[in-house]
């Protein structure tokens, strides 16, 4: 799947500073996409985007990571790779995605009591020679 010379130049742009954490697995599935044409078909799909591969593969991980399994997905990009490969595969993951995005509904009994502006005085100061007056800007 990866070949020597795809791996050297994704060490490159890590080690350039060239590609956040983000863009690298998005260079990942764009070489996946180009080598394998049944990928391609299912990254193409109209009804998928990275950026939703991308939260699925996040709340994925968090899931692991409540479960205290989040090392074993941290450390192998084999099993991102593989996580994102199920979301272009499964079409529902997205309507899934969906549900959790709805706002939960909350409700407060508490009053809105509007704001007041607070204006604060600055103290007169007095010179220590009396021929001089200090006047405030605030006055």
């Amino acid at each position: 799947m990866f070949t020597q010379d795809f791996i050297n130049e994704v060490c490159s742009k890590m080690n350039n500073g060239e590609l956040s954490t983000e863009e690298l697995f998005k260079f990942f599935l764009d070489h996946k996409a180009k080598e394998d044409a049944d990928f391609a078909k299912m990254y193409a799909k109209e009804n998928k985007s990275f950026e939703n591969c991308w939260k699925y593969i996040t709340i994925e991980v968090e899931k692991q990571a409540r479960e205290g399994k989040a090392h074993s997905f941290c450390t192998n990009v084999f099993k991102l790779l593989d996580l994102a490969f199920h979301y272009y595969n499964e079409d529902s993951i997205d309507e899934e995605l969906k549900e959790k995005e709805k706002p939960k509904a909350v409700v407060s009994s508490a009053q809105v009591v509007p704001m007041q502006k607070v204006v604060k005085q600055a103290p007169k100061k007095e010179s220590k020679n009396p021929q001089y007056v200090q006047l405030s800007l605030f006055d």
